[in-house]
């Protein structure tokens, strides 16, 4: 009979991803710990099995105490460690603390290099294990306003094609004539742990991150930035765009299914692409011309309308305003006009805007391409 597997998952709050891992590795019997900064956030889990911990990937001493834990029951330690804990950040580079960075990248990279550090050691020594590092489709295809939230991500990746190549088990999904070769060539170099690193690069999955995101007021950019001439504009552009939205991310049973199905092989993959448009950011990320990504970003993500305003060589004094001199006052955009753009707002109500007239024709492009305008009707 097959050995029990110890799973330890990182960012276990309901309705995450990682709540519904722990849910799918306990129904397929593993023995799940499942942690997060607020043990009452996982209620649910316990039913199925779950052992509940308290864990922040950001403290040392939370660290060492949940590990402590483990240890205490399972003195082997885990058999996989899949570190998903993360926390989302939007906003304009410019208008972001560097606090709010630096939060961004402990949470996302440095607390799983420290579970590594933490967990990793037990799997060498017994020559077996799994490291699942979980990252984000945005690590290959990096798109405005989520600047920092994808550079950690792309960090994350980075560490774990290094790990796994320090590790050795790296060629263990490759056929089987490549493994065979490259044993022959340098058998101290490969595969002497036996430990399988898996990078997982989900695409658009259904959690509760979109929620958070609207709660949080959906605030974008700084009314007091360079952005604030269309801040309202960009906002709606980026909040109604399907990547940002989740309007059509998977579902996030399956997706939990199929990823902990491929974890749970014998050979894990390297990189593991889950959820919609997973692939697809792949893609773009590394074989689409710049040029055409770049075009494509500055008009779903709103951009498009600073150019207007951008022609003037002074920024406007505040939101909604513009200095003495420099073209002519923004119309605030309300109702979509009737006209032939249809893109435009045909009165002043609240908001902020431009005249049609003083629009590049450009600009009107994504109307006629079907993009849409951002701009929701009152």
């Amino acid at each position: 009979m097959p050995q029990r597997r110890v799973v330890l998952v990182t960012g276990c709050s309901r309705g995450g991803i990682g709540y519904a891992l722990c849910s799918e590795f306990a129904q397929r019997g593993c023995k799940v710990y499942a942690t997060a900064r607020s043990p009452e956030r996982m209620q649910g889990l316990e039913s199925l099995g779950c052992r509940l911990l308290r864990l922040d990937t950001t403290d040392a001493a939370s660290i060492d105490a949940a590990v402590g834990a483990v240890v205490a029951e399972d003195p082997g330690g885990v058999d996989v460690l899949v570190n998903c804990a993360g926390i989302a950040m939007r906003g304009a580079v410019l208008d972001t603390p560097l606090d709010e960075v630096r939060r961004v990248f402990e949470t996302n990279y440095l607390g799983a290099v420290a579970l590594v550090g933490a967990l990793g050691p037990a799997m060498v020594a017994r020559r077996s294990g799994t490291i699942v590092n979980v990252g984000s489709a945005t690590g290959f295809w990096a798109l405005p306003f989520t600047a920092h939230y994808g550079a950690s991500k792309a960090a994350l990746q980075a560490f774990s094609n290094s790990l796994r190549r320090g590790f050795g088990a790296g060629l263990s999904s490759a056929p089987a004539f490549i493994s065979l070769k490259a044993a022959q060539l340098a058998p101290w170099e490969l595969a002497p742990f036996n430990v399988h690193v898996v990078h997982a690069a989900p695409g658009f999955v259904k959690t509760e991150i979109f929620e958070k995101g609207a709660a949080a007021g959906r605030i974008l950019v700084d009314r007091a930035g360079p952005y604030a001439p269309a801040a309202a504009e960009i906002e709606g552009d980026v909040f109604q765009n399907p990547l940002m939205g989740g309007m059509f991310a998977s579902e996030l049973g399956p997706f939990a299914r199929r990823f902990a199905s491929a974890v749970l092989r014998r050979r894990p993959p390297a990189l593991l692409l889950e959820g919609r448009w997973a692939r697809s950011s792949l893609v773009a990320g590394r074989w689409l011309p710049r040029a055409l990504v770049d075009a494509w970003s500055f008009f779903a993500f709103g951009l498009w309308r600073l150019t207007a305003w951008n022609i003037w060589a002074e920024p406007p004094a505040a939101a909604g305003q513009r200095p003495a001199g420099k073209g002519p006052p923004l119309i605030p955009a309300g109702r979509l006009s009737e006209g032939a753009t249809g893109l435009l707002p045909a009165s002043p109500p609240a908001g902020v805007g431009a005249a049609a007239e003083d629009l590049p024709r450009t600009c009107q492009m994504p109307a006629a391409l079907g993009m849409g305008t951002g701009v929701r009707p009152s």
